[in-house]
């Protein structure tokens, strides 16, 4: 049996956003802080799917109720605990295997009717997908770094370094995957200022100009 594809891009944009308007008919709002997949996706992605939209609960606020009432009028199920393999989910996401590190302000990525939705810096979109390094995690950190090109490793490390101790060395030892990467696009004659090492450090782009 086939494994479903999950939603593209632009489904996902067309689902969060009836589920904004469905919690603006209530006169309910909701910020979603995404990550995984549908954070790159909402970035521009394209050619990906998911059949999951990771919200990451300690930079979100949310009503569970309201949000379950809107989600499932969109044809999304809500923090499902058996999820259906055939119908896409939005998956509440607490601190544990999964770490995104500390960062002071998320960035803006869309707001329809009464959700908005944020995602954590890039570097630390980064640093989480280097947790696990899957073939899609990397394809993800290749898109970032590609609309990105700002970012430096010190800020992926520096974003690394914020996490608990238990899971911070695991996930340095991935930073590899970083060189891998950088080595590859230099091969293809597309520089960024990751590759160069001379992107600017997340202390660096604070100063003023």
């Amino acid at each position: 049996m086939d494994e479903p594809q999950g939603l593209s891009t632009q489904e996902w944009h067309s689902k969060l956003a009836e589920i904004g308007e469905h919690l603006q008919d209530a006169n309910k709002t909701a910020e979603f802080c995404v990550i995984g997949g549908v954070a790159c996706m909402l970035q521009g992605q394209e050619g990906r799917t998911s059949m999951d939209c990771d919200v990451w609960l300690p930079r979100s606020k949310f009503n569970p109720k309201a949000v379950e009432e809107a989600a499932l009028k969109a044809g999304i199920d809500f923090n499902p605990m058996d999820a259906d393999p055939s119908r896409p989910y939005i998956q509440v996401i607490t601190p544990g295997i999964v770490q995104v590190g500390k960062f002071d302000e998320a960035q803006d990525l869309a707001k329809s009717g009464g959700l908005t939705i944020t995602a954590p810096p890039t570097e630390n979109l980064i640093a989480s997908k280097l947790r696990r390094a899957d073939a899609k995690d990397l394809s993800d950190i290749a898109f970032l770094l590609s609309r990105n090109t700002g970012v430096s490793r010190a800020d992926v490390e520096g974003a690394i370094q914020t996490m608990p101790s238990a899971q911070r060395a695991e996930t340095k030892e991935a930073l590899v995957y970083l060189d891998v990467l950088a080595s590859e696009k230099s091969l293809s004659g597309h520089e960024s200022a990751y590759i160069s090492g001379n992107a600017p450090t997340q202390s660096d782009r604070a100063k003023p100009r």
